[in-house]
């Protein structure tokens, strides 16, 4: 009898130790307890040149970025489609790892960006010298 009572008196001492820890955690209102969330950052839709995928193809392969803009009628083309004509074609880009990555993102996020993809002066003028160069080749 003399353990059983002292098991209970145990557990209690337990349950007391217990409750002053909470007591001590939970001291500060609720309202200042909890912690500064910052918001997440939404994705705009953007336009299909503003994406990863529309920008790589835009200036690595223009005449195949006309293609898809046509048929597609100038709204958000369809993955299987950009996959399909990516198979299809004898450029080198659509065979890179590269336009495969900017391709699976496409296919996750649409045309759902956080931050727009744009060139610059410096960019433009790279990408024409690029396609010269594999026009001479």
């Amino acid at each position: 009898m003399s353990e059983k009572r002292e098991n209970n008196m145990t557990r209690l001492q337990n349950q007391k130790l217990k409750n002053k820890q909470q007591e001590v955690c939970h001291s500060t209102p609720k309202s200042q307890r909890r912690s500064v969330r910052r918001k997440k950052k939404k994705s705009k839709r953007r336009e299909f040149y503003e994406t990863r995928l529309g920008y790589f193809i835009q200036h690595e392969a223009p005449l195949e970025y006309d293609i898809i803009m046509e048929v597609s009628g100038g709204y958000e083309p369809n993955v299987d489609m950009i996959e399909a004509l990516g198979y299809a074609s004898l450029n080198p880009l659509f065979r890179k790892s590269k336009f495969r990555r900017a391709l699976i993102e496409y296919r996750k996020m649409g045309c759902h960006t956080h931050h727009p993809k744009q060139a610059d002066a410096i960019t433009e003028f790279t990408y024409i010298q690029r396609r010269r160069k594999l026009k001479n080749v």
